[in-house]
């Protein structure tokens, strides 16, 4: 094994050219002599991100970490509060999609050597493009007109910018991808683009050439199993003589073989809301403190973004939805044990409870 890892490293330079800076791949192979395990990890040119499970346990641990320079993969493993780290995977991802390499643990020193290879049988596949530019004609007009320039700001000499990066659900019922695919166009990119990063870019420079605009938005596959896809969208931005820039993210879930995309009431049945909102509001006043929020006591409700997770549901607020700028992005987790009885057999989160 040291001899194969030091094989890979001599070649290190020719496989990190062969991998593209934007990726998705589900992973899957062996931690130790037997220990089966698989891993779905999203790049973001020198970022990393995802999770891994033991497929004895199925309970996703995230991990994250960079791509560094010569092809070199280090991920952290991370606690289940995402505060101290638990173990590391050092490796190589070579040209072939197999990530070699040893995992170390931060909690008993214990070390194992790992194989995993990318593998398509039975998951979703998806390509990652990556567009990046800038438009100049608002910061050209001007430096050009003395008027203009006289009263002109700091940003008003910059050019406008974008980093996108769009993903597309491959290799399964070629009508169900594209409708999954028309899905995540529209929440990104929105309906008026015609939900494409193209449209989105002839919007962007229409409005660039008035004034100076910062957009960045990003799409990455966060799950990829059990017939479950989650698609996680995130953005951020700035217009030129705001007060302050915008972030937020986006949760979307779909039937892989179907090509439904998953609602609350898909999960949990409407008639339970009313009860779910109570639990909610106790549970996020609970967690994010009791002043400071734009909605009065009794009136708290759940939303459409949320994250599936093995013990429990994650509601996602972004700015300015629950509480002031200052508040930030805020959420509430709710564990199944305090709606197990809400949530019927046939719902897709029966899949994935772990109670």
């Amino acid at each position: 094994m040291n001899k194969l890892l030091l094989l890979c490293s001599a070649l290190s330079a020719f496989c990190a050219q062969a991998q593209p800076k934007y990726f998705y791949k589900k992973l899957s192979g062996t931690l130790g002599a037997d220990i089966q395990v698989s891993m779905d990890l999203n790049r973001e040119d020198s970022m990393l991100s995802g999770s891994y499970k033991y497929l004895r346990m199925d309970i996703p641990i995230r991990v994250s970490g960079h791509f560094r320079p010569g092809g070199q993969i280090v991920l952290e493993e991370m606690d289940e509060k995402l505060e101290k780290v638990t173990a590391v995977f050092r490796g190589t991802l070579n040209s072939a999609g197999v990530f070699i390499g040893i995992w170390n643990s931060k909690v008993n020193g214990k070390s194992f050597p790992f194989t995993l290879k990318e593998t398509r049988n039975g998951y979703a596949c998806a390509i990652v493009n990556h567009l990046t530019g800038e438009d100049c004609t608002h910061r050209d007009k001007v430096l050009t007109d003395p008027e203009l320039l006289e009263t002109a700001s700091y940003f008003d000499t910059t050019c406008s910018s974008f980093r996108i990066t769009a993903l597309s659900i491959v290799g399964g019922i070629p009508d169900i991808d594209a409708e999954i695919n028309r899905e995540i166009g529209n929440a990104a990119f929105g309906e008026k683009s015609g939900g494409s990063a193209q449209g989105y870019l002839r919007e962007f420079r229409e409005q660039a050439a008035e004034s100076v605009l910062t957009r960045e938005i990003s799409c990455s596959l966060t799950c990829n199993d059990k017939n479950l896809l989650s698609v996680m969208l995130r953005e951020s931005g700035y217009d030129g003589g705001a007060a302050h820039g915008y972030y937020g993210f986006y949760m979307l879930h779909f039937d892989r073989q179907s090509g439904h995309r998953f609602k609350l009431a898909d999960l949990i049945p409407e008639a339970y809301h009313t009860t779910l909102n109570s639990i909610a509001e106790r549970l996020f006043l609970e967690q994010n403190g009791e002043e400071g929020w734009f909605f009065e006591r009794g009136s708290f409700t759940v939303n459409e973004n949320f994250e599936i997770r093995h013990d429990g549901l994650t509601f996602y607020y972004n700015i300015y939805e629950v509480g002031p700028y200052s508040a930030g992005a805020t959420e509430v987790f709710i564990p199944y044990s305090e709606i197990a009885a809400m949530i019927p057999q046939e719902s897709i989160l029966r899949r994935f409870m772990k109670l």
